[in-house]
C-alpha cells in the first residue's frame, strides 16, 4: 500500500513537471495579450475601478476586510461621489496596486485558456 502511494504521488510530481512548459506559454501568450491593460491596472487601478459598478466596488471593498458599515459611512449625495469614496479606499485599504490589478484582471479580462 506505501510503495503504491508513492508511485501515485510520483506520477502526480513527473506529470505536473511536465505541465510547466505548456502552461508557461499558455500564461506568456495570455500576458502578450493582455499586457496594456494589466500594466495600467498596476500604474492607475483608479481608471478601471472606475468602470465597475458600485456594488461591485463594495464588495472587494469588504473582501479586503473594510467594510462601508455606518461608522464609516459614505457620502450620500451622488453615486458618483460614493463610487469615488469607494475607490479611494480600496486604492487605500489594498496591500499593493498588484493586488488590486488582480482583481481588476479578475473583473474586466478573459480568463487565460
Amino acid at each position: 500500500a506505501e510503495r503504491a502511494e508513492q508511485k501515485r504521488k510520483d506520477t502526480i510530481e513527473r506529470l505536473a513537471r511536465q505541465a510547466i512548459p505548456a502552461m508557461t506559454r499558455l500564461l506568456e501568450r495570455y500576458h502578450a495579450t493582455h499586457d496594456v491593460p494589466i500594466n495600467g491596472y498596476k500604474e492607475d487601478p483608479a481608471t478601471a475601478l472606475r468602470s465597475l459598478p458600485l456594488p461591485e466596488l463594495k464588495r472587494e471593498l469588504e473582501n479586503l476586510g473594510r467594510g462601508t458599515d455606518e461608522e464609516q459611512s459614505l457620502p450620500s449625495e451622488s453615486i458618483e461621489q460614493e463610487s469615488a469614496e469607494v475607490i479611494r479606499r480600496l486604492i487605500e485599504t489594498a496591500a499593493s496596486t498588484g493586488s488590486l490589478a488582480g482583481f481588476l484582471c479578475s473583473k474586466l479580462l478573459d480568463s487565460p485558456p
